[in-house]
């Protein structure tokens, strides 16, 4: 065990190698995967052409291995990655891989079989890199050495793929980690300075600040650019204020990837007369709360009633008892010039599925209409 752990150490601290070498305008593109079939050549709503880099959510973990999450997801989604790359030659794509972690950080044998694991299915099927998505690490009632236990695991992966890279002359595996945008769960569950050193970049999930729960039954914004001014109790739900404090802790602003949504978040308010920020309410919206951007186009054109937030530079909308916190183009295109003027690498977008790719809100004129303006953060 000891030698294993300095092995790693060693090839962490003497890489000065970047698999990913660019250092701004990224556009990370997360993708759920589902599908069983479709007619088109590339699975609905996924462009290759809006991304620098797609993160496919399509593997699980199973005896402690990385497996697709479906027997279909090879054929239907791994195999299209040369079709992804020869519409956008300059392409990246990696493997999503979330699920239960428990066990695979339980033990260092546990780890090494998962670390052992991730080379076959991304060399295999043509992906550049492996994305970690556990949320979260000693969070929650999990065990506290987890915390460690996850920087292990990144050091071991880490070092396999620069070992691996070295062997076979070829462009070692990005290694990159989708991380929570709070700041107490970030502390409970990072060792970031070991995180800044192992991993390319991180996808910061700046999203689900605000969600109905039933110890929290008020409306608030899901993705705030800005916090609420003299709010002592959700002062820190914002992408400014998590951004900011994750290069306090240790991570360089040149690998934080700030993350957007393309979705919504609706809760039932207690009183139709009571509709404005932090509003009563007693449960979620259809769909559990979900909301898709065409969703959002739907209820606008049935006379719901918008509001621009200004202190947080996001809007909402209302009638009834139906309240909803979403992101439009006004709201990006705000974002996108914040990250960008404030020197951030790139966006992460979650996810491409929930754009408006078949162009229901304008009637077919305009597809992917939030991911354009994001795009324009490459301009």
């Amino acid at each position: 065990m000891l030698r294993t752990v300095i092995f790693i150490l060693a090839v962490v601290c003497l890489s000065s190698v970047n698999a990913d070498t660019a250092s701004s305008e990224k556009i990370v593109c997360y993708y759920a995967t589902g599908l069983s079939n479709y007619s088109t050549p590339l699975p609905p709503g996924l462009d290759p052409t809006l991304c620098t880099h797609l993160i496919l959510i399509g593997s699980s973990i199973i005896d402690g291995q990385i497996k697709p999450q479906k027997p279909t997801d090879p054929q239907v989604y791994y195999e299209k990655i040369p079709l992804m790359k020869k519409l956008n030659p300059q392409l990246k794509v990696l493997l999503c891989n979330g699920g239960n972690f428990n066990g695979v950080l339980a033990t260092s044998q546990n780890r090494s079989r998962f670390a052992n694991s991730s080379l076959p299915i991304l060399r295999k099927y043509g992906f550049d890199g492996l994305d970690l998505d556990f949320e979260f690490p000693a969070w929650n009632g999990l065990p506290k050495y987890q915390k460690h236990s996850f920087s292990l695991l990144l050091m071991e992966l880490y070092a396999l793929f620069q070992q691996e890279a070295a062997l076979t002359n070829r462009p070692r595996l990005m290694l990159t980690a989708a991380v929570v945008s709070t700041k107490e769960i970030t502390d409970a569950s990072y060792e970031v300075p070991i995180l800044a050193k192992v991993l390319d970049f991180i996808n910061l999930m700046c999203y689900d600040y605000h969600a109905f729960a039933y110890y929290d039954p008020f409306t608030g914004f899901n993705s705030p650019l800005y916090p609420e001014k003299h709010d002592s109790i959700y002062g820190n739900r914002s992408i400014v204020f998590s951004a900011n404090y994750w290069i306090l802790k240790g991570m360089p602003k040149s690998k934080v990837v700030v993350g957007i949504p393309l979705y919504g978040h609706s809760y039932k308010l207690v009183f139709k007369g009571s509709h404005g920020v932090h509003a009563l309410s007693y449960g979620r919206g259809e769909n559990g709360g979900f909301v898709t951007y065409p969703q959002v186009c739907k209820y606008l054109q049935s006379n719901f009633t918008r509001v621009f937030y200004e202190q947080c530079q996001v809007p909402y909308m209302y009638k009834d008892h139906l309240w909803i916190s979403y992101e439009d183009e006004e709201s990006l295109s705000i974002k996108v010039n914040w990250i960008k003027s404030h020197g951030y690498p790139g966006i992460m977008v979650y996810s491409m599925n929930y754009d408006d790719y078949l162009g229901v809100c304008d009637g077919g004129k305009t597809k992917n209409p939030l991911l354009k303006i994001i795009n324009k953060f490459r301009l």
